[in-house]
């Protein structure tokens, strides 16, 4: 039987919390990729903060660029290609 998360992984779907194992903490985005087969591949970026090697300084700022790419990544996915034959 699957259990289910007592709370959510992050703010929006696919948008997830996570601490590696060598201590750093990240946010990652994930998303599924349309290939050119028909084919679902599953994609994901991570940004890590807290460290001066680290891109974000806060955890903040790291989640709310995860879930700007994350959106962008869905709005590409939903995008629908209108073809209007004349």
């Amino acid at each position: 039987m699957a259990r289910h998360r007592q709370r959510p992984a992050g703010p929006i779907i696919g948008v997830y919390h996570y601490e590696r194992p060598c201590g750093t903490t990240i946010w990652t985005a994930a998303w599924y990729e349309l290939t050119p087969d028909g084919t679902r591949k599953k994609r994901s970026a991570q940004y890590s903060y807290g460290t001066p090697q680290s891109r974000y300084a806060s955890s903040e700022a790291a989640m709310q660029a995860v879930i700007r790419r994350r959106e962008e990544e869905e709005a590409r996915w939903y995008c629908v290609r209108v073809i209007i034959d004349v």
